[in-house]
């Protein structure tokens, strides 16, 4: 038996078309008092925020929660070793908590 994806997950719980769910996902992630700075800095410079699109196109495709706590995990690191200023000075970036919590209201149910 074939597990549905986080995002195929994602749609179905929230609503929505599956085009276009990967940015909905993101832009969940994000806190929403940041959303308008985080639109902002990425008008500007679209490749700010690759870490985070990469960590969410990860994320998208995972089967479990502990596949998302993986991902975040990796992005936690690659955050250590490649540093950005909106991500470490500003904290604008993802959220690994919103992210984690929509994981598990996916996969879990209301938790």
């Amino acid at each position: 038996m074939a597990v549905d994806p986080l995002l195929n997950r994602f749609c179905k719980r929230f609503g929505g078309e599956l085009e276009g769910a990967e940015h909905r996902l993101l832009l969940e992630s994000v806190p929403a008092w940041k959303r308008p700075l985080w639109f902002l800095v990425n008008r500007f410079n679209p490749y700010a925020f690759e870490h985070d699109r990469e960590a969410i196109r990860d994320a998208a495709r995972a089967t479990s929660l502990e596949d998302v706590d993986h991902v975040l995990e990796n992005l936690r690191y690659r955050s250590r070793t490649n540093p950005n200023v909106w991500r470490n000075s500003i904290k604008l970036r993802l959220s690994a908590t919103r992210l984690l919590s929509i994981a598990r209201k996916c996969f879990v149910g209301n938790a």
